[in-house]
């Protein structure tokens, strides 16, 4: 299920089916008991998800699923990279005492201070977030690349970058998506948001999911009306600087199965 690590499906004038698409290829860092989920921010930055095409109609769509596959990879190890520098930025800007020294925020408790330190720091962060132009850009060629191959992307903030963050309340069970897919009104995109709930953390093979199931809105003449179930089964993956939830999106509907993929990230506080 960790769905950025995915083989090739098998490409046949047939629907795209779930045996088709092969498990991860390791488990690192994959949660098995969730533990101090208050230290992760509710943020998420970035929700990326789309779905498969319905149907494998011949080989012109190999090329542009490979490169989903690939770009894909990339993507969610650049993220990771940038928050885990960040984290350690973080890190030594409080130990050297940074707001202190650079913006008059002082405890008292301060000792010895380093301006040269704390300047030296403010570039790195300054670099660290310069680096995000790269994620971005794999994000923009999964994008293209899944809407050549015939896929279905889901607008986002990355669509919608006035909006506030989404936001992800494990505690209460709760997920904030302010946007995920749109619709077009007057000629202008407009988000579709859903508040979903309950959110929970199921056990499967030996390792802890995120699940989540809500009634998908899709755009009509007479407006917004449900149509079939949207439901996320997603890894969780802990590390030091954030936390991963990347897995299954599926769309179902009058007895059919639509295979997608999404991932998001709740960075440490």
């Amino acid at each position: 299920m960790k769905i950025f690590f995915l083989l090739l499906l098998i490409f046949s004038c047939s629907k795209i089916k779930r045996s088709e698409v092969p498990g991860p290829e390791q488990k690192e860092n994959l949660v098995t008991g969730l533990r101090n989920a208050d230290a992760y921010s509710p943020d998420i930055d970035v929700v990326v998800a789309f779905l498969w095409p319905r149907r494998i109609t011949g080989p012109h769509q190999r090329p542009a699923m490979e490169k989903v596959i690939a770009t894909s990879r990339k993507l969610t190890k650049e993220k990771e990279r940038y928050l885990t520098d960040k984290k350690k930025l973080k890190d030594a800007w409080a130990a050297q005492k940074c707001p202190c020294v650079l913006d008059g925020v002082c405890d008292g408790t301060e000792t010895e201070l380093n301006e040269e330190a704390c300047i030296e720091l403010e570039d790195a962060f300054s670099k660290n977030d310069q680096s995000l132009v790269t994620f971005y850009q794999y994000v923009e060629d999964v994008k293209a690349a899944v809407k050549e191959s015939g896929g279905e992307w889901m607008d986002t903030s990355l669509e919608f970058k006035e909006l506030p963050f989404s936001k992800l309340f494990l505690d209460q069970g709760k997920l904030r998506l302010e946007a995920f897919d749109s619709y077009v009104v007057n000629g202008k995109p407009q988000p579709i948001a859903y508040d979903i709930e309950p959110v929970s953390v199921i056990q499967e093979d030996g390792y802890q999911r995120l699940a989540a199931s809500f009634p998908r809105l899709v755009s009509t003449p007479e407006g917004l009306q449900e149509k079939g179930i949207f439901t996320i089964k997603a890894d969780i993956k802990a590390t030091e600087s954030t936390l991963t939830f990347q897995g299954e999106l599926t769309w179902s509907y009058d007895g059919y199965e639509q295979l997608g993929v999404i991932y998001w990230e709740n960075p440490r506080k």
